[in-house]
């Protein structure tokens, strides 16, 4: 068993192998969306096909891990989610619905075949369907509708990825969903990791650029972590 509260610079197939069969409850992740942006090194313009082959491995591996009942929320463009949907259905996952992410400060270049980019869907889905939500005070929200912005370097969290999410977001998250041990196999900048410590859980992350792992670990270094709070 890998050590909690880390980040490990490393790829997350490799990482999770390291790991113990259902030793995470709740997983939250945002992985490559295979658009075309640049993470480094990584290549992240696949044909579709080596594409899903290649998250699949990495999507096993996260049922592996994950205990029961197991939860599972993953990020993706609103293409992307008619894919792995059913992937992670075949794997064993159970779907249960989506959420989605708002942020009125997305992507508004002029494009003449897309309307702009406002609204990221969330896949959220189960290993055991014999589950509960949290409710009542400990929990931060109730809607699948999660307005929250996108981050700028203006921003008192700052901004530190091309594809960053808020820490908000993923705190509302946790707060709503049981289990002391959260996996994210995509840490990038280390939003998940912020969020998890600010709601007295355990992590564990893996992200395979360097770069990204110091500038996540200078973060969750910070004296106040509470700062990060909008």
């Amino acid at each position: 068993m890998l050590e909690l509260n880390k980040i490990y610079c490393m790829d997350c197939l490799e990482g999770m192998k390291e790991m113990d069969d259902g030793s995470v409850d709740l997983v939250v992740t945002d992985p490559p969306y295979n658009l075309g942006k640049k993470y480094g090194d990584f290549n992240d313009s696949k044909t579709e096909k080596k594409y899903l082959k290649w998250i699949k491995k990495r999507c096993l591996e996260i049922y592996r891990v994950m205990g029961y009942p197991g939860f599972l929320y993953m990020s993706h463009s609103d293409k992307g989610i008619f894919l792995l949907k059913p992937m992670l259905e075949k794997i064993g996952f159970n779907f249960i619905q989506l959420l989605y992410w708002v942020a009125k400060n997305g992507y508004g270049q002029y494009n003449k075949t897309r309307w702009s980019y406002r609204v990221e869907p969330i896949l959220f889905m189960v290993k055991s369907l014999d589950y509960e939500l949290i409710s009542g005070e400990g929990c931060e929200w109730y809607t699948s509708y999660l307005e929250i912005p996108r981050p700028q370097s203006n921003f008192k969290e700052g901004r530190y990825h091309p594809t960053e999410k808020p820490i908000k977001l993923y705190r509302y998250i946790i707060s709503r969903t049981p289990g002391n041990i959260v996996l994210d196999p995509f840490v990038g900048s280390g939003s998940s990791a912020i969020a998890t410590k600010q709601s007295n859980r355990n992590f564990i992350g893996f992200e395979i650029n360097p770069d990204y792992v110091e500038i996540a670990n200078k973060r969750l270094q910070q004296e106040n972590l509470n700062s990060f709070i909008q």
